[in-house]
């Protein structure tokens, strides 16, 4: 296996563990961000669309690493590919 194969492989891993973990905290959360035990004023609203956004915005970062593992792998690897020489 090259290194390039095998970082493909470490970058997939990492974005599948991310998006595991997104929806593991999302589907946990969800008793206390749809139900909260406490009065919903103001305060309880934005927290839960700031936990909710963030949330998000972390499956997209993990959604990119595991289905566009490619991309990263040639951005990290760019001097090494065919036609340029290494010193």
């Amino acid at each position: 296996m090259k290194p390039t194969d095998a970082f493909g492989v470490i970058v997939r891993t990492l974005g599948f563990l991310i998006i595991l973990e997104v929806l593991w905290r999302v589907l946990v959360s969800l008793e206390t961000v749809l139900i909260p035990p406490y009065a919903t004023g103001p305060e309880g609203i934005a927290w839960t669309l700031a936990f909710l956004v963030t949330q998000f915005l972390v499956l997209l970062v993990g959604c990119g690493c595991f289905f566009r593992a490619d991309v990263v792998v040639r951005w990290s690897y760019r001097d090494t590919g065919p036609g340029r020489e290494s010193n």
